[in-house]
């Protein structure tokens, strides 16, 4: 228990106060007097004993603060202080309070509460924020996956309409679609990723003009029966003819 306030220099309005005449603290005390007196002074000292460092408002102050049973706390020590005390004033309202609109009833002073509601908003942010990448992240996807799906469903139709082209009676590919073309691609994923797997539109025209069956007219033809003798006789003359000199 504080005892009394032995010394109090250069602290605000106390630049020279000793505790002379001055009785010691009881049970319960009371502090009034005028604005600017020093009773908020007073409570920045108590409060420095309850952090237990020196005041940041008076740096060159110095203060003797006598406890009973025990060593007096002054700004040497103060930090080796075991005083247990609290005090309530304008810092401690600054640090541990935050108003939240107009208090209608009850308003709770907890400091772990006032770090965690701190917290809070700042992951509430944090969250809008990562809500927002999250929501365009998905909107990217979704059209990502659109377009892949109708890649796929376009890629099937005309690899199907070519196969028609050339006639093909294999009925898996007569029957070709989205899914046949996705698990052929899931299954060469190596060739797919190769630009020379892929043939502009001039080689595919060009391809398929040539596998497609073109139906040509159709030929007569009537056969003739030659004999051996006719054949005979022309190499005869042939042999004639071109043992003959022409002068």
């Amino acid at each position: 228990m504080i005892q009394n306030i032995q010394l109090l220099k250069e602290f605000g309005i106390f630049q020279e106060y000793s505790n002379s005449g001055v009785k010691d603290f009881g049970r319960f005390n009371l502090f009034y007097g005028w604005n600017g007196s020093g009773k908020s002074t007073l409570s920045n000292l108590f409060r420095c004993l309850e952090n237990k460092n020196k005041p940041s408002n008076f740096p060159s102050s110095s203060f003797t603060i006598n406890i009973i049973n025990s060593t007096p706390i002054t700004q040497s020590n103060i930090s080796e202080s075991n005083l247990n005390i609290y005090t309530f004033n304008h810092d401690f309202i600054d640090e541990n309070i935050t108003w939240n609109g107009v208090v209608k009833s009850i308003l709770l002073v907890d400091k772990t509460k006032i770090e965690e509601r701190k917290r809070l908003e700042e992951l509430k942010k944090e969250q809008k924020t990562d809500s927002t990448a999250y929501s365009e992240e998905t909107e990217e996807i979704k059209k990502l996956e659109t377009s892949v799906s109708k890649f796929g469903t376009n890629s099937a139709k005309e690899i199907k309409i070519s196969l028609r082209s050339i006639d093909t009676t294999d009925r898996y590919y007569m029957n070709y679609d989205k899914r046949k073309f996705e698990a052929f691609i899931e299954a060469n994923p190596e060739a797919a990723k190769i630009d020379t797997s892929l043939l502009d539109e001039d080689k595919i025209i060009e391809l398929t003009n040539a596998a497609r069956p073109d139906q040509k007219n159709h030929i007569d033809f009537t056969e003739q029966n030659l004999s051996q003798n006719n054949f005979t006789k022309v190499k005869e003359c042939l042999d004639d003819l071109l043992n003959t000199s022409a002068i």
